[in-house]
């Protein structure tokens, strides 16, 4: 069945710089649905002009930005991103309705990788602004490093304008992004995709073994143990004993056992272990 008519309802940048496009879609059979695509897009990269008369070769202030387009500068290039994103849009809905013979999910594939292709130009290159960031030694405007360590992850942000340009990573992996928060920086190092243990070790080793919740003792399936080890520095690194338990009575004597006698520290280490009992 082919696409008969789509339509663009809205076109509106939301959190996390997300550009979302809501489109009514009617089949050539009569069935009709919604369509929400989802971009994203690093508006706040937005925030570095050119041309604009500095001198500084590490590019205008958002002083002579405001000089040149005005105090609501940050609106008005939203908004002329918008109106440009709708037109595209438009062309592209009038391509895929045009296409009568290809499958709807087809249909929706291409108009997702033909914006995908054509918005992200419109843009400038986040990470190419990261560089020069650090290029000329910017500091940032807030960080933060897991309670694991720099290598296990940091985030720092850097303000531009009303947006923050945010890079986050550990020593094998860094990444960029925008945002219009930063009142709670270490969520860019717990994966949308972890669950269950796995969850629960990143936590604590991003905030700390505190966030993580405890096991309470009428949980009817398996626990868990995690280790939290102490270091100079200070860091806290938490992994997960490998030994299941049928109930908290066996996990707390396990405890119990590991707590008792003479422990010998580790290289920087602080003390003994922690222990904290978790549900599966």
């Amino acid at each position: 069945m082919a696409i008969n008519k789509l339509t663009i309802d809205s076109v509106k940048i939301g959190q996390r710089n997300y550009l979302y496009t809501e489109c009514s879609i009617t089949l050539d059979g009569g069935q009709s649905f919604k369509y929400v695509s989802k971009t994203e897009m690093n508006i706040g990269a937005t925030a570095r002009f050119e041309d604009l008369g500095c001198e500084d070769p590490r590019g205008t202030t958002y002083g002579e930005a405001r000089d040149a387009l005005g105090e609501d500068y940050e609106d008005i290039v939203t908004e002329a991103l918008i109106a440009e994103a709708k037109k595209k849009y438009f062309s592209f809905a009038a391509m895929i309705v045009s296409a009568t013979e290809v499958d709807p999910a087809q249909s929706l594939q291409m108009l997702g990788d033909i914006v995908d292709s054509a918005v992200r130009p419109i843009l400038s290159d986040i990470e190419a602004v990261a560089h020069r960031l650090e290029l000329y030694d910017v500091e940032p405007d807030s960080e933060f490093t897991a309670a694991a360590g720099r290598d296990f992850g940091q985030v720092r942000a850097y303000k531009m304008g009303g947006w923050y340009l945010i890079k986050y990573g550990d020593n094998g992996q860094t990444n960029y992004a925008t945002d219009n928060r930063i009142d709670d920086l270490a969520v860019w190092l717990i994966p949308d995709d972890l669950y269950g243990v796995d969850l629960a070790i990143c936590i604590a080793n991003v905030r700390g073994i505190d966030a993580v919740v405890a096991a309470e003792d009428d949980y009817d399936d398996t626990y868990k143990i995690l280790r939290t080890r102490d270091y100079y520095g200070p860091i806290s690194r938490t992994d997960l004993i490998d030994e299941d338990f049928d109930d908290y009575a066996a996990a707390q004597a396990w405890v119990e056992s590991a707590e008792d006698g003479i422990y010998v520290t580790g290289h920087n280490e602080v003390g003994r272990p922690t222990y904290t009992i978790i549900s599966d």
